[in-house]
């Protein structure tokens, strides 16, 4: 799924949150992922479902902005809660956060240095289900549900918490006060539609609807 943005609120912060549920536990995927193009030829704007092995967040040109690590993230196929938190601002250790049903996991920074977050840069085109925009291979196998980005904000300047997205369970994301310009809420992927209030639709390549509600 992709789509194109304007002007972003800040740069420098943005939170991603959705439903997964992998056809496998241990297969290298793409997930929330960014333009190839931003920053240069050389951008790495995404977050990568690495299975059995280290996962990946690049957050701006590679090796120039943000880039860090977990593994094992600890995935399975049932459904779990995924949630990002970036501030290029934040402390050092804690510009990326990451969650997965509501438990925090530790990261390894490898860059940290400063520059845009680019997931939703001016221009970008923010997708989900591939390593980065338009680079193919390591496709998504598996169901998304509620799919949502928030533009502007952040968890570690407390303009959310961790529970206003997954609190021992699933929690309605249509009750958040912002989403700012350039955020979203794909509550159903096999739309695109954006039920935010912002109209930041997406086109839903090889996305067809399944009726199977997420639970932890």
């Amino acid at each position: 799924m992709t789509s194109a943005l304007g002007a972003p609120d800040g740069a420098s912060e943005c939170i991603l949150s959705a439903w997964l549920k992998m056809t496998s536990a241990s297969t290298r995927y793409g997930g929330f992922a960014g333009d190839d193009t931003f920053g240069g030829s050389t951008a790495q704007v995404y977050h990568e479902l690495n299975g059995g092995s280290a996962d990946n967040f690049h957050f701006g040109s590679a090796g120039t902005a943000l880039q860090y690590s977990v593994n094992p993230a600890g995935y399975s196929t049932n459904w779990q809660h995924h949630l990002i938190s970036v501030s290029t601002g934040a402390a050092s250790g804690s510009k990326v956060r990451y969650w997965i049903d509501g438990s925090e996991k530790s990261l390894t920074a490898t860059y940290e240095a400063g520059g845009e977050v680019g997931f939703l840069a001016n221009g970008n085109q923010p997708c989900f289900g591939q390593t980065y925009w338009n680079a193919g291979g390591n496709w998504f196998s598996g169901k998304v549900c509620q799919w949502a980005a928030i533009d502007g904000l952040s968890i570690q300047g407390g303009d959310y918490t961790a529970t206003d997205f997954y609190d021992s369970g699933a929690v309605d994301l249509t009750g958040l006060t912002s989403f700012g310009t350039n955020g979203f809420l794909i509550d159903d992927p096999s739309t695109g539609t954006d039920t935010s209030g912002n109209a930041n639709h997406f086109t839903r390549p090889n996305v067809s609807q399944s009726t199977d509600t997420p639970t932890a």
